[in-house]
């Protein structure tokens, strides 16, 4: 397990844990290619200005851009796509009109992850040949989208891949070279594609704690696609004992102590711990993972009255949530950008990732896709274990 031993106003090194469609059926005798198909049909009009999907003087359907979209005609198919950068949670769509649709035509929008197309949402093709499908844009990232159009019979036609970035609604401070990781090689981090269950210790937390957690947490969830799901309160104190970590009282646990009640867990000035338990797996490319299963974070609760409750100005709880769950997800200390959360020394006022801790988050988040445990015969190493940091 990846622990760390933090001061108020300077967050000690944890250990650096040590550690990678199928063609379709032939059509049938006598079908015609979608592909020669899109091929011959004219390309449908594409018009800058006037309400959407109105007709032409033929009286055939036109796709008509809206503000901030890019307008890409391909052989008998017009795209309307969101802008190169769009802000998180707000609302875009992939739009579309195809010439020769075909009998039960869909379109399947698909991102690149770890150089494999994976489908994200798919809709029929309407009979006049439009469609429309959502843009995800609830996590921050850099993505890669195409389409993919099939129609009963016929080969399928696939756009060039078309680059969409999600990003914040503010501007981030410092570097986004500014980020470390816990695991580099294979990269350590969770699978996105499960939600992590969490517990919160609140014996010796002070009102408003639980709050804070969900909030910090929602902050990682943004930057990283990462789900999770509040399981309830615990007993558990991660990081004391032999074995801090119990598979069956959650995959993460936010605690508060008292350091008399667990002599050793923190040295003098020493405020919160936060880190996480790795073991080999690999990405959905069958390139290898170290699998974050299991993480913690343990403040010092001598030093409640130190940590402004909530976010904003001073030294907020909720910041120091931000960094020590940074830790439980991957992140390791980067030093000479002091605008990052995740600088090892807890700035005033600072309660928003900076550019380096998005980079870094966005590394380990769902935008490489999901993770899966190897199995023992896959024979990747075993479950990786680093000591903490005492200071």
């Amino acid at each position: 397990m990846s622990t760390e031993r933090s001061r108020l106003l300077s967050w000690r090194h944890p250990a650096v844990v040590a550690t990678r469609l199928t063609r379709p059926a032939a059509a049938a005798v006598g079908a015609i290619s979608l592909t020669a198909a899109l091929l011959v049909a004219a390309v449908p009009a594409v018009d800058a200005a006037g309400p959407p999907g109105q007709a032409d003087r033929s009286g055939a359907p036109r796709l008509v851009a809206r503000a901030g979209e890019r307008m890409v005609s391909y052989p008998g198919l017009a795209v309307a796509w969101p802008a190169p950068q769009v802000s998180v949670s707000s609302a875009h769509a992939v739009r579309g009109l195809v010439s020769a649709p075909g009998v039960g035509a869909t379109a399947t929008l698909q991102r690149l992850v770890v150089g494999v197309w994976t489908d994200v949402i798919s809709t029929p093709v309407a009979p006049s040949g439009s469609f429309m499908l959502p843009l995800p844009s609830f996590y921050f990232g850099h993505f890669s989208y195409r389409l993919r159009i099939t129609a009963a019979g016929v080969d399928p036609v696939e756009t060039p891949a078309l680059p969409v970035a999600v990003v914040p609604t503010y501007r981030p401070a410092g570097r986004d070279t500014s980020y470390a990781l816990i695991s580099p090689s294979p990269v350590g981090r969770w699978d996105p594609c499960t939600p992590i269950g969490y517990r919160v210790n609140l014996a010796e937390a002070r009102q408003g704690a639980l709050r804070d957690v969900q909030s910090a947490l929602a902050r990682i969830a943004v930057a990283t696609g990462l789900q999770f799901r509040y399981l309830g309160t615990t007993d558990v104190v991660p990081f004391a004992g032999d074995d801090p970590f119990d598979p069956s009282v959650a995959d993460l646990v936010v605690a508060w102590t008292d350091p008399a009640s667990v002599p050793g867990l923190f040295q003098p000035g020493n405020y919160a711990l936060g880190g996480p338990e790795m073991r080999p797996g690999h990405d959905i490319a069958g390139g290898p993972v170290r699998q974050i299963y299991q993480g913690g974070v343990t403040f010092n609760s001598a030093f409640n009255a130190a940590l402004k409750p909530g976010s904003g100005k001073g030294y907020t709880r909720v910041a120091a949530l931000m960094h020590e769950l940074g830790h439980a997800v991957g992140l390791f200390h980067v030093t000479g950008d002091g605008a990052e959360i995740m600088s090892p020394s807890l700035a005033r006022d600072r309660d928003q990732w900076g550019a380096g801790d998005l980079a870094g988050l966005e590394a380990v988040g769902a935008v490489n896709g999901c993770v899966t445990a190897d199995s023992p015969a896959r024979g990747n190493g075993s479950d990786a274990q680093a000591l903490p940091t005492r200071d």
